[in-house]
C-alpha cells in the first residue's frame, strides 16, 4: 500500500493520503505561470568495474546490516 505525504510549510502540517490502485507517478512541484530556469535532472548511468561494485556492496552492506549479520 502506498501513500502521499504533503508538507504544508506555513502550517507546519502533514497530511498523509491513500493512493488509489497503489499507482505512483512522478509530480513535479511547478506553478502555471513561472518560468523555470533549470532543466528537470536527468538519470545518470554509472559503469562500475566488478571491485567497485564488491565495494560498494559491502559498504551498502555494512551501513544497514544488523548487528548479528555485520558479525557473521
Amino acid at each position: 500500500m502506498y501513500a502521499l505525504g504533503v508538507f504544508d510549510k506555513e502550517a507546519q502540517t502533514l497530511k498523509v493520503m491513500q493512493i488509489s490502485a497503489n499507482k505512483i507517478f512522478r509530480l513535479e512541484p511547478k506553478v502555471k505561470g513561472l518560468e523555470y530556469k533549470e532543466p528537470p535532472p536527468t538519470p545518470t548511468v554509472e559503469e562500475f568495474t566488478k571491485e567497485e561494485l564488491i565495494e560498494k556492496y559491502h559498504k551498502l552492506d555494512a551501513a544497514l546490516a544488523t548487528k548479528k549479520q555485520i558479525e557473521k
